[in-house]
This record gives structure tokens, C-alpha cells and sequence, in this order.
């Protein structure tokens, strides 16, 4: 009966471990996406109402002039266009996913994240068009002369999204030149293969009680199963030195022939040996 408790505390402990493990690991693998949205929240957050209020100031200014000029309706759908993004921005912001929420809710807002994110790549879409045909207006308009706060800003604006243009495309070229140089190193890596049954048969292989000198005392326990050695059980070791119980490393073995512990070819050693 004691067993049996014991064995349930174990389960239920074993339980508890996984559940407050599992948000952790679910926010872990969008890591890199989330800190990277959360970094564009906090600079266009900052880059929106600036613009918003500037063009607003002018267009106050210079809305009653006579001369109908293009770049007055492009600067009022370009506001307007900066302030639907910035309220997506601090919808997305305070709606990330934190550690310390559930896993449900944790994957609700995953989701709520990837539907902003697509809904921010179509706004950007927009706006790369509504920029071209805005430097076209900038510098085919025929009211330069009757509105220049607004043939100023227009060109303002036009230089600026020049220049934000040309750095967001640099750090996409980086990231891609990365995401390739990891991805090469990763196709040059040697392709792990499994050994043959005889191969394996060929490893050292003895009792633990007949090689108790051969294995420190804290050092007596698999790296696969993480129990320690008992008396009587068969114990393989690797041309690397380490050692494992021989069914635990045997079905690896038949599948990898790295050492599960320092990688190195389990194969290769052996044949200098």
C-alpha cells in the first residue's frame, strides 16, 4: 500500500512538472516571432502619432485653400491608414502571451498574434502602394506653389519612408542571409545513420559487478534511463569512453551511431581503435 502511495505522489507530482512546463514551452517556440513583434509595436508605437499629428496640423491649416491638389487626399488616407495601425499595434501589444498564463489562453493569444500579424502585412501592402502613388503626386502636383506646408510634408513624409524603407529591407536581407548560413551549416553537418546489430555486438559489454572498479561510484548510472547500475546488468561501453545500460543504448545505436552523450561517431572511433 505504501508503494502504491508512494507511486500516485510520484504521478501526480510528475503532473504538476508538465502542466507548469507547458506554457513555458509553448511561449518558447514562438520566441523569436513574439519578441520580434513586440519590438515593431514599440517603434511603430512611437513612430505613428507624430506623423498622425504633424499631418493633421497641416491639413487644418491649408484645408480651405482654393487650389484642389492630389496630396491633400493622399497625406488624409495616409493619417488615417497610420492611425488603424496604431490601435492594431496596442491591441497586439497587451494581448502577447505571458508565461504566467494558461495554455489555453496562451494558444488564444498565439493565434490572436499571427491574425494581427497577417492583418499588419496587408495594411503595409496598402501602404507601399499609397507611398508610390503618393511620390508620384510629390512631385507631379501643380499646387506646390498655392499649398507648400503640404507639398513640404508630402515630401517630408516621402524621404522619411524612403529611408525607413531602405533599413527594413537591409534587416530583411540579414535575417535571410542568417536563416541561409544556419541552414548550410546545418545541411553540412554529417547525417547521423544507425548501426548494424553485429557492430553493436562488437562494443565492450560486461557485468556491472565485474567492472565495478572500471566506474566511479557517482558516475554508476545511464545518461539514457538516468537509474543506476544493479548488480548483474549488462553495461556497454562506447570507443568514447562512456557507458550506458546495453538495452538502452542498443535500440539508439540501431538508429544513431552518435554517442548520445558527447556526439562523437561511435562507428569511426571504432575503426581507429
Amino acid at each position: 500500500m505504501q508503494l502504491l502511495q508512494d507511486e500516485n505522489e510520484d504521478n501526480n507530482n510528475v503532473q504538476v512538472n508538465n502542466q507548469q512546463q507547458q506554457p513555458q514551452m509553448l511561449v518558447t517556440r514562438y520566441t523569436t516571432l513574439l519578441k520580434l513583434w513586440r519590438q515593431s509595436c514599440i517603434f511603430f508605437l512611437g513612430y505613428f502619432p507624430p506623423i498622425i499629428i504633424a499631418i493633421v496640423a497641416v491639413l487644418a491649416v491649408e484645408w480651405n485653400n482654393v487650389c484642389d491638389s492630389q496630396l491633400r487626399t493622399w497625406l488624409l488616407v495616409l493619417a488615417c491608414l497610420h492611425v488603424v495601425q496604431f490601435v492594431l499595434y496596442i491591441i497586439t501589444l497587451y494581448g502577447l502571451p505571458k508565461l504566467t498564463d494558461t495554455v489555453f489562453l496562451q494558444e488564444i493569444k498565439i493565434g490572436n498574434v499571427l491574425k494581427f500579424y497577417a492583418c499588419s502585412r496587408v495594411l503595409d501592402l496598402f501602404w507601399f502602394g499609397w507611398y508610390i502613388l503618393g511620390a508620384a503626386w510629390t512631385f507631379t502636383d501643380s499646387c506646390s506653389q498655392q499649398i507648400p506646408n503640404i507639398w513640404k510634408m508630402s515630401l517630408s513624409l516621402f524621404i522619411l519612408q524612403s529611408v525607413l524603407m531602405c533599413c527594413f529591407v537591409c534587416c530583411f536581407c540579414l535575417n535571410c542571409a542568417r536563416i541561409i548560413h544556419e541552414a548550410a551549416i546545418i545541411l553540412n553537418e554529417p547525417q547521423a545513420h544507425g548501426l548494424d546489430q553485429k557492430t553493436i555486438d562488437k562494443l565492450r559489454s560486461e557485468s556491472f559487478s565485474s567492472m565495478k572498479g572500471d566506474i566511479k561510484k557517482e558516475d554508476a548510472v545511464c545518461a539514457i534511463c538516468l537509474m543506476e547500475y544493479e548488480e548483474d546488468e549488462n553495461i556497454a561501453f562506447l570507443p568514447c569512453k562512456h557507458h550506458y545500460h546495453k538495452d538502452c543504448i542498443t535500440p539508439w545505436l540501431l538508429k544513431n551511431d552518435l554517442c548520445p552523450y558527447c556526439k562523437k561517431a561511435v562507428e569511426e572511433k571504432q575503426q581507429q581503435v
